[in-house]
């Protein structure tokens, strides 16, 4: 992978395939006593993903429950106070 001179000093993330695996790769440059150099890390990032994945669904499963809810909650308190 090939950087941009405008990333010197500069942290770069990337996310990379490789193969069906996802990972982050962190590139810096650095220059120590005249030389330069580029260091490199990546991490998988499956775990992640997963979580992530698992999340939303969880969201998508019980975010209209949480708006019944809130909807009839506000509904009740409405006429509570009309009530009076």
């Amino acid at each position: 992978m090939k950087l941009a001179s405008s990333t010197a000093n500069r942290t770069v993330f990337t996310d990379v395939r490789i193969g069906s695996r996802p990972f982050r790769f962190t590139f810096q440059m650095f220059e120590t006593k005249g030389h330069t150099y580029r260091a490199t890390i990546g991490v998988p990032t499956r775990e992640v993903v997963e979580t992530l994945d698992l999340f939303r669904a969880y969201l998508l499963m019980f975010a209209p429950l949480l708006f019944l809810a809130a909807a009839g909650g506000g509904y009740w308190l409405s006429r509570r106070l009309c009530l009076r």
